[in-house]
């Protein structure tokens, strides 16, 4: 009887000796992921990640996603299912406050504000918790990335980061005679030739200063990345308008006297374009396609590389016109909105390795392109962004002077109807704008 009390008081010791063990490990642990302000659920509530799985719903932010490429990729990702909330300053371009906004959680926030400020922001990350993929267009320094990092932190599967080619004309001059590569994307060692590179091309340093932030935060322990590079992106309800404005100078060249102006220096250089719809497509298959894409560089771009002849030529035939003039002379006082780097085409191989995506052909993409801005001016769908084409045009002087006003508008009604006589009232040209206002911002204003 001794015996049995003895082991029972024994076994008793060692069962409390334990529990006491157990409870310091948990106390330790919970101070460590407080610490870090890290958060665990109480009475083994289901994770994040286990509750979307649990009821179906796969979310993603969009940070802009009411501009160009942006609008057209959430109309994508919203089609195939996918609950998106977009963050911007609230701008809806074209059509975007009908084609997107009824389709998306809007979030109004301005980038260069922490985001943890952010009321509304803060409010929806703590609702939603868990994002599948971050796809970020609207990042253009490296504290706007550094703001999003704070505030996404464990809550994200995958951040697509909107690069571009522009970040390889702030980087040492490539080794290979060939297309731009992924690899090429290395800053000199010299701070002193980093400063020149970064002042002649401000917006690449600061779209590589963003990789550098995510890829930091990877070697950190944080979530993976991928950065698609895009080259000059063309398509429908492009807000810079350069594609566009080049049709109604390709349209007008004979009336204004003014032939295409293709400085020497590009007659000859291959350049590498995309279209937006393909920029949507990949960032799905991104998305979708797992680990083997993470914390990977990849550009996107056409299989063709056409020279600056080559896409006025093009697009001349999809309008069809037979005959274009050119103007090759030095680039002096000549205007080309293309392209807007200058170390030439990006090689797209790379891309093709990892995924199944292909881009649409040159020939389709210049069809589709000139038809959706064709269109456009014969059924005054975008009168806003007619008059502002209309206005940036007759207020180039190197373009179009004074004494061809009349001829100019002359042939703009003659083809596509009297509609365009509102827009052509010369009492409402502003020659007020700077000679040098449709080069001005372009890069940013690509996707705002």
């Amino acid at each position: 009887m001794v015996m049995d009390i003895v082991w029972f008081v024994s076994g008793l010791k060692s069962k409390i000796i334990k529990k006491v063990q157990i409870c310091l490990v948990v106390s330790v642990c919970l101070l460590t992921l407080d610490r870090f302000n890290i958060v665990i659920a109480a009475d083994e509530e289901p994770t994040a990640e286990e509750t979307r799985k649990l009821h179906g719903s796969s979310h993603v932010m969009v940070f802009g996603g009411n501009g160009f490429i942006g609008a057209e990729t959430v109309v994508k990702l919203t089609s195939e299912g996918y609950v998106v909330a977009i963050v911007n300053r609230g701008n809806w371009y074209w059509d975007s406050a009908t084609r997107v906004k009824p389709l998306v959680t809007h979030l109004m926030c301005d980038r260069n504000i922490d985001l943890l400020q952010c009321d509304p922001f803060v409010k929806y990350i703590d609702q939603v918790k868990y994002f599948d993929f971050v796809v970020d267009f609207s990042s253009y320094n490296r504290h706007q990335l550094e703001f999003a990092v704070r505030a996404l932190i464990g809550k994200v599967g995958l951040y697509i980061y909107i690069s571009t080619d522009s970040v390889y004309e702030v980087c040492t001059s490539k080794r290979h005679t060939g297309k731009t590569v992924e690899t090429d994307a290395v800053r000199p060692v010299s701070s002193i030739q980093q400063n020149t590179l970064n002042q002649l091309d401000n917006y690449g340093h600061r779209k590589l200063q963003g990789e550098e932030v995510l890829r930091w935060y990877r070697e950190s322990g944080g979530f993976p990345y991928v950065f698609l590079r895009l080259p000059d992106v063309i398509g429908p309800r492009d807000s810079t308008q350069r594609w566009w404005f080049y049709q109604l100078w390709i349209r007008t060249f004979d009336a204004i006297g003014t032939p295409l102006h293709v400085p020497s220096h590009l007659s000859k250089l291959p350049l590498s374009f995309v279209h937006v719809e393909d920029v949507a497509k990949v960032v799905l298959e991104v998305a979708q396609a797992g680990e083997k894409v993470y914390d990977q560089a990849f550009n996107v771009a056409f299989d063709e590389t056409p020279t600056l002849v080559h896409l006025i030529k093009d697009m001349s035939t999809a309008m069809g016109l037979k005959s274009i003039l050119f103007d090759s002379a030095s680039l002096g006082n000549k205007l080309n909105l293309f392209p807007s780097v200058k170390r030439g085409a990006i090689d797209n191989t790379k891309i093709k390795e990892f995924l199944s995506w292909r881009p649409m052909t040159w020939k389709e993409a210049v069809g589709k392109t000139t038809d959706f801005y064709e269109e456009v001016m014969q059924l005054d769908t975008f009168p806003q962004e007619l008059y502002e084409l209309i206005n940036k045009f007759t207020s180039v002087a190197v373009l179009i002077q004074d004494s061809k006003l009349t001829k100019f508008v002359q042939r703009v009604v003659d083809f596509y109807g009297p509609q365009m006589n509102d827009y052509m009232q010369s009492s409402d040209f502003d020659d007020t704008l700077p000679k040098d206002y449709l080069m001005t911002g372009i890069k940013a204003r690509q996707e705002l």
